[in-house]
């Protein structure tokens, strides 16, 4: 036998115990005793239960957000351009003993996702794939980007 709570004539939080053992008896009074085939969602109608339909899992991989790269530029403000421009001056000047320094990890980085994005520059950016989060990440450290501008960036909003 098991217990549940019943909202609305769903049952919720089905337990195998008896309730009065392992909760207060404020909470253990909220539970009643129902048969062995209820589980979580199942609902009561017109004295029966049903259970919830299964929950398929979805063999689809997600759709990537994607954008043109000109609407993708158009989610930065002018001056975060100015800086994202800048930057790309800064990489352009680092030295072969630039790539060793940890100092300087953050343009090596940067420099690495200025190549794939070059190559990108006729087609669509993927926002959510893991290889342009983490080069638009470095735009925080770098001083480009917020925290919370690189949320909206990432979301496909445009600047405020």
């Amino acid at each position: 036998m098991k217990y549940a709570r019943i909202v609305n004539q769903v049952a919720v939080d089905v337990i195998a115990v008896v309730p009065d053992d392992r909760f207060h008896p404020a909470v253990a009074a909220e539970f009643v005793q129902v048969p062995g085939d209820v589980v979580e969602g199942s609902r009561l109608i017109e004295g029966a239960w049903t259970a919830p339909a299964p929950v398929e899992p979805s063999l689809e991989p997600p759709e990537p957000i994607q954008m043109a790269i000109i609407d993708f530029l158009r989610l930065f403000s002018p001056a975060e351009m100015a800086g994202f421009n800048a930057l790309r001056k800064t990489v352009a000047a680092l030295a072969p003993e630039d790539y060793g320094d940890p100092t300087k990890a953050a343009l090596v980085g940067f420099e690495v996702g200025l190549t794939h994005y070059d190559a990108l520059r006729a087609g669509l950016i993927e926002l959510d794939h893991p290889e342009t989060i983490q080069w638009l990440s470095l735009l925080v450290p770098l001083g480009v980007l917020t925290e919370a501008r690189l949320a909206q960036v990432l979301g496909g909003q445009k600047f405020d």
